[in-house]
């Protein structure tokens, strides 16, 4: 009788600690939902009679495939954009052709032939230095720093204008809704998600428009920057900035040190992009921003802790039912019964967190019963991560090496 009570009150007790962690988890999510600024479709009542200058940066490497659709995108917004800056990272791909004929029909583009790296830079931030330090010369007074494989809806800029403009805002990026046609890419990035809120708290986008935290976000598909920010700091030289492989992010984390005014919003239709085509690229791409915001940025305790606060939320339920079944069919349905029950209010305690988080971020339902097989993905990239730490990443054919110390 006492064995069976001890049971029980395990169970329990480890039912309630869950129920606590998850309740809140959902507090979290809910408070920075409530909180996140969001970026509607309104067309601006009347364009300003003397509107700033604004150039667009957008670095390209091997983007044939896309730019065109997102040259047009650009080309076609309401609010008035004096130059387009494409800067070609070293393309192999007939990403300079597709520039250049676009370039000849539209003045407002201007290709750049990228110039030879210099040690110490990651490839696309000295792209980006290139194309920030024409625009700064060029005397724009704001600039818009995307990607080749991104679209942008015609009131885009005219509305990332406007509330930078109201809110005094030094730098304001967006999140964009992702074209992903592949189920693998879709999971990956999902579960990518599950773990950066472990790691940072599934409450960072609130802290991150607070000006208060030191916390900051950034999307590089959209990201809206003041000049005269850009030109203090130098664009990207800070050595912080150009090896940095989560650039936005760094960037972000920059300004928010120095002047307070960076905000993110949600944009579920402004801006979307292609994301990746296929698992094997999700894992490649995904693996180059979680080394630096992970690994690099917190060490291997914390992305071990990650792992292990995925287990408990993901994994662990499941071994606990293979364990209740074992138990239920050689010692009776009785005995398995707490484990049973701790198991199901596992399920919806967890299920309904992962279906709050997967509408809040677009995802397919399938993703509510997919989430573990999701984890273990994560898990093995993070794992990849931690044993390649110091040795580096590859990233769109060059080799990263994290600086020593």
């Amino acid at each position: 009788m006492t064995a069976r009570w001890r049971t029980w009150g395990f169970q329990l007790i480890g039912g309630g600690v869950a129920l606590a962690v998850s309740t809140f988890v959902w507090g979290q999510i809910e408070r920075a939902d409530r909180a996140m600024p969001r970026l509607e479709i309104a067309p601006l009542p009347a364009l300003p009679a003397h509107p700033p200058r604004i150039a667009v940066v957008m670095p390209a490497r091997n983007e044939a495939r896309g730019i065109t659709r997102s040259l047009r995108s650009l080309l076609a917004q309401r609010f008035p954009i004096t130059t387009i800056y494409v800067i070609d990272d070293g393309s192999t791909d007939g990403t300079v052709s597709v520039v250049q004929a676009m370039e000849r029909h539209d003045p407002r583009i201007r290709l750049v032939r990228g110039a030879p790296r210099p040690t110490g830079w990651a490839g696309k931030n000295w792209a980006m230095q290139q194309g920030i330090q024409l625009a700064i010369a060029d005397g724009h007074a704001w600039i818009f720093l995307t990607d080749a494989d991104t679209w942008h809806h015609p009131e885009l800029l005219g509305l990332l204008w406007r509330q930078s403009d109201l809110r005094h805002l030094d730098l304001l990026s967006v999140s964009p809704t992702y074209d992903e046609p592949d189920s693998g890419a879709v999971l990956l990035r999902a579960a990518i998600g599950e773990l950066y809120s472990f790691v940072y708290g599934a409450d960072y986008p609130l802290r991150a428009n607070d000006p208060r935290s030191p916390a900051a976000l950034a999307m590089g598909q959209c990201v809206f920057v003041r000049s005269e920010v850009l030109r203090a700091i130098d664009g990207y030289a800070a050595p912080r900035l150009r090896s940095a492989l989560a650039d936005d992010r760094a960037l972000a984390l920059t300004i928010k040190a120095r002047t307070g005014r960076v905000a993110f919003a949600a944009a579920p239709n402004p801006v979307r992009t292609a994301g990746y085509g296929s698992l094997g690229e999700a894992w490649q791409g995904h693996a180059h921003h979680l080394w630096p915001s992970v690994i690099d940025e917190h060490g291997d305790a914390v992305a071990l802790a990650a792992i292990g606060a995925l287990q408990v939320a993901t994994v662990w339920p499941v071994l606990a039912l293979g364990r209740a079944l074992w138990r239920g069919t050689r010692q009776g349905w009785h005995s398995a019964l707490p484990e049973l029950l701790r198991f199901a209010a596992q399920v919806v305690v967890g299920g309904s967190l992962r279906w709050r988080a997967a509408r809040l971020a677009g995802l397919p339902r399938w993703y509510i019963f997919a989430g573990p097989v999701g984890t273990v993905l994560a898990q093995a990239l993070l794992l990849q991560g931690v044993r390649q730490e110091g040795r580096g990443i590859t990233w769109k054919g060059r080799r990263y090496v994290p600086p020593p110390g």
